[in-house]
């Protein structure tokens, strides 16, 4: 193990950043020093400080939106994760195919996050996807007409470009 190679001063930016150099060797060991020195307690990514921790952050919170704790404090977001099981998952994604409800819709009645019930009927569409429709015997004479028409229009674009080339030709 060589010793650390020693890290030019911090530059700032026009803004008042610090901008950190990259290390000279980028697979140079962590020392202890570096961990010291660049994991201290509390510092946040880029060395800025981290915001200070909610007074009750450190509590498991299953309540609501829009509850208020005791002290007074407005919840948030809950910190639990809800599971649910594969036949509740089934039935709720079967109820948006068969029903043809919209998902929030779906969603609120089941009380579950319309984003994690998109989520599970976009897998349900990967897992089977619709048949594609046959193609009929009229669908079919019509993709031959509008094919023919295609062709028939590429070639005289490509004529009256040539025509158009000519005479710009013989005008000079």
């Amino acid at each position: 193990v060589g010793h650390p190679v020693p890290l030019p001063p911090p530059v700032r930016h026009a803004r008042g950043g610090l901008r950190r150099h990259r290390h000279p060797t980028p697979h140079r060991p962590r020392t202890a020093a570096h961990h010291r020195d660049h994991h201290r307690r509390g510092a946040g990514p880029r060395g800025h400080p981290r915001p200070p921790r909610h007074p009750v952050g450190h509590l498991r919170c299953t309540k609501v939106l829009g509850q208020v704790l005791a002290n007074g404090e407005d919840v948030r977001m809950s910190t639990s994760r809800r599971r649910y099981s594969a036949q509740f998952k089934d039935e709720a994604v079967q109820m948006v195919i068969h029903t043809g409800q919209p998902i929030a819709q779906v969603a609120r009645d089941l009380g579950v996050n319309e984003g994690t019930l998109g989520n599970w009927v976009h897998l349900w569409r990967l897992d089977h996807p619709e048949p594609e429709p046959e193609v009929t015997e009229f669908d079919r004479e019509k993709m031959n007409r509008l094919e023919a028409e295609n062709r028939r229009l590429k070639l005289e674009n490509e004529f009256l470009k040539k025509a158009a080339a000519f005479f710009a030709r013989t005008q000079d």
